[in-house]
């Protein structure tokens, strides 16, 4: 099998893990009282599916052409990450494992699909590494303002809006009730160029 091969069922295995992950955290954020970031972490996981689907397709495609006894099957083992702590924590690990797929994994595979005439793959294992540095750095934002203490306040003057009904208010603190729905504090966001 090439190495193509092989880096793409790699590639969709991390991703589908991911895409689990992220909805492992999501929940946790929920339950830590930080309702935009389960929503971040929702968003990333479909995010990652996608990705996921973009390497499965081309091992679709290539294991259509492969001699039947090259048929596509890992030969390498899988790191997988077996935890779930707080929102910090698991923010931390999301950071690692999107650094990891950005700097390391996925230019060593766009170069060896260069190298094994797959320009096409070589590029979209390059054009992902963008999405997951977007990924890595929003995860840094946010574990920055959990770390603070001042995820709900602070930071100057921001426009915040309830999730739950859109009530906004530009103020330098979230409100500790929504004066409009009564949902808790948590269910404030900032808008997302805010952060």
């Amino acid at each position: 099998m090439s190495k193509t091969l092989n880096n793409l069922i790699q590639a969709y295995l991390g991703e589908s893990q991911a895409r689990n992950r992220y909805t492992f955290y999501a929940t946790q954020a929920k339950k830590d009282g930080y309702e935009q970031i389960a929503e971040i972490f929702s968003t990333v996981a479909d995010q990652e599916k996608k990705h996921g689907k973009t390497f499965y397709e081309f091992i679709v495609r290539l294991n259509k052409d492969a001699d039947p006894a090259n048929k596509a099957h890992l030969t390498e083992p899988v790191d997988v990450l077996v935890r779930l702590g707080t929102t910090a924590d698991n923010l931390r690990d999301a950071i690692m494992w999107e650094n990891e797929e950005a700097t390391i994994l996925y230019p060593k595979f766009a170069d060896e699909a260069e190298a094994e005439g797959y320009p096409e793959i070589a590029a979209k294992f390059r054009a992902i590494v963008h999405a997951e540095e977007h990924h890595r750095m929003n995860f840094e934002a946010l574990l920055a303002l959990v770390e603070s203490g001042k995820y709900f306040q602070g930071r100057g003057v921001k426009t915040r809006v309830c999730r739950e009904c859109g009530y906004m208010v530009i103020a330098e603190e979230a409100p500790t009730v929504c004066p409009s729905c009564d949902h808790a504090q948590a269910y404030f966001e900032l808008l997302q160029n805010d952060f």
